[in-house]
């Protein structure tokens, strides 16, 4: 049985705020940490700048419980827009680390309207191309994009619907097409306004990406190189490159025909040198213990042969034939 998971579509906020009070905190069970709460407005101007309009917002964080935002100073911000389409105040989770202090508020501060900064990533779930009666504006197109993201104090996911004006300027008319029913884009513009009538977030877009492609919809004929297992689970399958002809010597009967590795020739390499190592030192030893043979047998004295005594010929002496008679006589 399959389970469906809510997708994770969040919407990034970035701008400046000025605190209408001091931050409140609730604490559970004496715990030094907690959500730090501060009710400010974000300053609206319209797409085309027409009016001026404060909403109200909720800024969110969850920190130490003595990081809170006074009155009367000026927090840059960044964090993410949770923006329920149920007519509740919309909220802004920011991340302590990134809080700014940038000065006080009052009339000689900064005018901050439509400088709040949007990044949703979502599904486009409407589309609508409207014309304006002012020839200089041109046809815009608006965008319904759906977002659904984590709510962690109340511990549940919220979905929740932004509306995007795509202008219909020289640098992104082009871009109309690429807002398809179904596609998951990325959209970076400017928070603008707040529909009161359904309660979305309104934002001027300046740049769009989509993230899974322009061909959407077109079927991959390829489906060996992404095998799936029974689980739905996506696999990228290795090719093995071509193999590349070489100087290394092909195998014998004995040996696997596969090409050795690295090691492998290395370890050959180092037995055929150690052999050859080991035989010129057997040669250079025998060629020594030669010469030392040879050395040896020079030294030695050659040996005196004595020569028979030549048998004379003619009569035997007379003392051979005196024992020659002696002998006879003991017989």
């Amino acid at each position: 049985m399959s389970i469906t998971r809510t997708p994770n579509h969040p919407a990034a906020f970035s701008g400046h705020f000025e605190p209408l009070a001091e931050s409140t905190c609730e604490s559970t069970r004496a715990n030094q940490y907690g959500y730090v709460k501060t009710a400010s407005y974000v300053k609206c101007g319209g797409s085309l700048d027409e009016k001026r309009e404060n909403f109200e917002v909720q800024l969110v964080t969850n920190t130490a419980l003595n990081n809170i935002l006074k009155p009367n100073s000026v927090y840059f911000l960044i964090g993410k827009l949770i923006a329920t389409n149920n007519g509740t105040t919309p909220i802004i989770v920011y991340n302590q680390e990134s809080l700014i202090r940038t000065g006080d508020a009052g009339t000689e501060s900064p005018d901050f309207t439509n400088k709040a900064v949007v990044t949703g990533l979502g599904l486009v779930s409407n589309r609508q191309e409207v014309v304006s009666d002012n020839p200089d504006v041109g046809s815009r197109l608006e965008v319904v994009v759906s977002h659904c993201d984590w709510d962690g104090e109340e511990r549940a996911h919220k979905r929740f619907n932004i509306k995007y004006i795509v202008p219909g300027t020289k640098n992104l008319i082009k871009t109309h097409s690429l807002y398809q029913v179904g596609r998951e884009v990325s959209i970076t513009g400017q928070l603008v306004d707040f529909d009161m009538d359904t309660h979305m977030a309104v934002v001027l877009v300046s740049s769009v990406s989509v993230t899974n492609g322009h061909q959407i919809g077109r079927a991959n004929t390829n489906h060996s190189s992404n095998p799936s297992s029974a689980s739905g689970v996506k696999f990228t399958k290795f090719t093995p490159s071509p193999n590349k002809q070489s100087n290394i010597p092909k195998a014998s009967a004995h040996t696997p025909s596969a090409s050795p590795s690295a090691k492998a020739l290395h370890e050959a390499e180092a037995k055929v040198n150690f052999s050859k190592k080991n035989d010129s030192n057997t040669i250079l030893s025998r060629a020594s213990s030669s010469k030392d043979e040879e050395q040896d047998e020079e030294d030695e004295p050659e040996p005196v042969v004595k020569e028979a005594p030549k048998v004379k010929r003619g009569r035997p002496r007379k003392q051979i034939l005196k024992e020659a008679a002696k002998r006879m006589k003991k017989f």
